[in-house]
């Protein structure tokens, strides 16, 4: 008699703790499922997202992240999210951004849950360059980020735009590292937007540095050239 009841109790106890387990990644994604078609577009296609709304979906990804404290992609995109607010929302010290502990809590808080995670470690020292830490408090984050996902375009993308920020100051691995990442993105005719992106977004030395290591000759340099205009809408025609 008891053997019979014991079946279908625990089936019912496996089965309640199975609900249990989803509710917090229920109740995470329900509080960012506003924004799923506005946030991760914007951030992977670097589209601006305006203030207001940008400032309510870094409150969703907040409450989303206390409920999947290890999820990687809700931390990264509230880092990203964070990491655009306007100076004037984030503090009033100028490059000394004050609001960037907070990103690398939880980022922090992301590796530790999930260390194979390669973007999160790419984010890492993303923010570290961003709060003006040197390169050698972020360099590991790097290697890590490159080891464990050599060619995940996303974290390809993040490594790039960091190194090429520092590409004079980069130990010898993390320049060969950059230069296989930067490869990698021209190779690839659907990730060359993202290389002009990074681009856009360099100083001289970061610009000179991805010309140098994308190009095997002077065409690719020309195609480049009309890839920028494009994007800057620039030609006879504008």
């Amino acid at each position: 008699m008891r053997s019979n009841v014991a079946g279908p109790v625990c089936g019912v106890l496996i089965g309640l703790a199975l609900i249990a387990c989803a509710i917090p990644r229920i109740l995470a994604y329900s509080a960012i499922a506003p924004w799923s078609g506005l946030v991760p577009v914007a951030l992977a296609e670097g589209l601006p997202i305006d203030e207001p709304s940008l400032i309510a979906a870094r409150a969703s990804y907040a409450t989303a992240l206390k409920w999947q404290t290890g999820s990687a992609d809700i931390a990264q995109s509230y880092v990203f999210l964070s990491m655009r607010l306007p100076e004037s929302t984030r503090n009033e010290a100028g490059d000394a951004v004050q609001f960037l502990p907070e990103p690398l809590r939880v980022l922090k808080q992301s590796a530790a849950a999930a260390p194979g995670a390669s973007r999160t470690w790419g984010m890492l020292a993303k923010v570290e360059q961003r709060a003006a830490a040197p390169v050698s408090e972020y360099a590991d984050y790097l290697r890590l980020s490159a080891s464990l996902a050599p060619y995940e375009v996303s974290s390809v993308i993040t490594r790039v735009d960091t190194m090429m920020r520092v590409v004079n100051e980069l130990p010898d691995d993390l320049a060969a590292f950059a230069k296989r990442d930067v490869r990698t993105l021209w190779m690839k005719p659907y990730l060359r937007k993202f290389l002009v992106g990074i681009y856009l977004d360099q100083d001289f030395s970061g610009r000179a540095a991805i010309r140098r290591l994308a190009f095997d000759d002077v065409r690719d340099g020309r195609h480049f050239d009309r890839m920028l205009l494009e994007v800057l809408n620039i030609g006879p025609n504008s």
